[in-house]
């Protein structure tokens, strides 16, 4: 059992705690306590999900996707929720945020009684750096009440939740008439009108201080027929200086109010610095690249959702295995497809080829491991796991393949007599990713639970065990120089010294789960592909953002550099593989 972030209420997990509608017309939105089943810790979140009803649906989910972008940027503060996650089914819109848990100000004012001036001038002090955080930002956040604003259990620290009415404000968006957000009691004037500014959160925060300082709901301390307040007789005895500063927040007209909270801010004696570079606001990579612009030159339609890629030895061809169990190769060159031939009864999760071309491998659903002569299709052998054969990793010589499984093993292959070598145990869930070092000194396997193994390839022992993902990892690299590169469905990816395990560099910006990674040696790049449609590109020595690629409306499952063209192939469940290129 559990408070409801929002009114206060108990709550079971998948309790519904939030509803408002005129997000747009035909839009509502609920709001959900969730459990995330990959954090073992604390697992609640909040899910919040907007419906779209009628035919302006796509135009709004589209002006949403964008304003999801700024709202995962200003998450990082250390006084807002972080943004977990962003998906969609069909027209519907769903964020995944941090679950704050604490007594809202609603509940410190029912069981506590009303704030003192003291309390109200530290409320100020928290609040008004946030806010200005979020203005510097174009981000009005529409909705501040004493319900939106959280003293987290633990450190006390004052949260601001609540992003489901958050608008970017564009300079053309904050000219037209828009939709009305917010409890009616704490907005301001012209946002009613659907014309919210920056000094709407401002006026929606003055409303707040009223009412816990007084313990009277805001319509009850203002006079309709003169459009005034009258809320100092209920306060009691408070400083001219607090009076004289409500008084300029809950101004109607927003001409004679605060101009921003850096004012209010410089007005009263506060350091307004935290406000652009708030402590503890974690550094994140540009959402701009700024040193490349790439572009998709060519778009392959396989058919079916792709699972798999590899690109052949020679360079010119390029194969690909989906959910119908097929095996089908493309020219690179030409986009066309070359041949293809039915591989599996089920779908096809992994494939690899061996650096001289001979042998492809590929790994299924059925938990067989199959080798073939891509050339002739000829299935040379088929080799068992008790579990789905989910990835697969080659030595540099073309004689060994290693194969992780579902059954929690990695297992060691002599490719010319197809003899089992080694079984690799020490798993405990599912293994879902595996690489070789380039000095094929190390086997590196990560599992659904984020744990990482190391191994010596020589002596076949496990090496060190990694921490430091907290969900499933689905992709592993090795850059030339032995660093190790994990990406995770906790939606970050890990650069560290393989030798020690530890963490040289952590990347973020993805929506939703990393399920590949990619490494391309003279540009020094990292490409990873994820759940969230999107493929970005960062740099292997800086850690910065190089580009974001969109294109893909399903999960990028696959990303493989070309050897020596430069150019980026993705597949996706969305049906297509495509080639990147810089353009610039």
């Amino acid at each position: 059992m559990t408070f409801c972030q929002n009114c206060g209420q108990r709550l079971r997990l998948g309790d519904r705690y939030g509803a408002f509608n005129g997000l747009g017309t035909g839009v509502s939105s609920r709001t959900y306590l969730g459990l995330d089943l990959r954090n073992p810790f604390d697992s609640r979140c909040i899910i919040k999900g907007f419906v779209y009803g009628d035919s302006s649906a796509e135009a709004e989910m589209e002006e949403f996707r964008r304003e999801v972008v700024q709202l995962d940027a200003v998450s990082q503060h250390p006084q807002l929720p972080n943004l977990f996650a962003y998906f969609e089914r069909g027209r519907q819109q769903y964020l995944v945020q941090e679950f704050v848990d604490g007594h809202n100000l609603a509940q410190q004012l029912a069981e506590a009684g009303t704030l003192s001036e003291t309390q109200l001038w530290e409320l100020l002090r928290q609040v008004l750096p946030v806010l200005q955080f979020l203005h510097d930002r174009q981000i009005i956040h529409r909705d501040i009440k004493p319900t939106n604003l959280i003293r987290r259990s633990g450190d006390q620290t004052l949260m601001v939740v609540d992003f489901g009415a958050a608008k970017h404000a564009t300079r053309s968006a904050l000219m037209e008439t828009g939709t009305t957000l917010g409890s009616a009691e704490y907005t301001a004037p012209e946002q009613l009108m659907g014309k919210a500014i920056f000094a709407s959160d401002l006026y929606s925060l003055g409303v707040t201080c009223i009412h816990l300082l007084t313990g009277l709901r805001p319509f009850d301390l203002f006079h309709t027929q003169t459009s005034t307040w009258f809320w100092r007789g209920a306060a009691g005895a408070v400083s001219d200086r607090l009076a004289q500063t409500l008084d300029r927040l809950i101004q109607n007209d927003a001409s004679r109010r605060y101009g921003s909270a850096a004012e209010v801010m410089k007005h009263l004696g506060m350091a307004a610095s935290f406000a652009s570079t708030p402590s503890g606001e974690k550094p994140r990579s540009s959402s701009r690249d700024t040193t490349a612009i790439w572009g998709c030159v060519q778009t392959w339609e396989t058919g079916a959702p792709v699972n798999a890629i590899a690109l052949h030895a020679d360079g010119q061809r390029l194969m690909c295995g989906g959910n119908d169990g097929t095996i089908a190769v493309w020219n690179v060159a030409t986009g066309t497809k070359q041949e293809a031939w039915h591989a599996y009864p089920h779908a096809i999760a992994s494939l690899a080829m061996t650096p001289d071309g001979r042998v492809l491998l590929s790994g299924g659903r059925d938990d067989c491991l199959r080798l073939w002569e891509p050339d002739s299709h000829r299935l040379v052998h088929t080799l068992a796991h008790r579990g789905m054969v989910s990835c697969l990793a080659l030595s540099h010589d073309s004689t060994h393949g290693f194969s992780g499984s579902h059954d929690r093993t990695i297992r060691q292959w002599d490719l010319i007599t197809a003899k089992l070598l080694h079984c690799f145990e020490a798993h405990k869930a599912p293994v879902e990713a595996i690489a070789l070092s380039p000095t094929a000194e190390w086997l590196v396997s990560g599992d659904a639970k984020g744990v990482i193994h190391v191994w010596h390839v020589g002596t076949r022992e496990l090496l060190r065990t990694l921490t430091g993902h907290s969900a499933l990892v689905q992709a592993i690299a090795f850059a030339p120089d032995d660093t190790l590169i994990t990406g995770s469905w906790d939606m970050t990816i890990k650069l560290r010294n393989v030798h020690t395990g530890g963490i040289r560099r952590s990347l973020s910006g993805h929506l939703l789960p990393i399920t590949s990674v990619a490494i391309d040696p003279v540009s020094q790049t990292i490409a990873t592909g994820s759940h969230d449609t999107t493929i970005k590109l960062w740099s292997l020595t800086t850690g910065e953002l190089r580009a974001t690629l969109f294109g893909h409306i399903a999960p990028v499952e696959g990303v493989v550099f070309h050897p020596t063209q430069g150019q980026l192939i993705s597949g996706g469940q969305d049906g297509s593989l495509r080639q990147w290129q810089r353009i610039d």
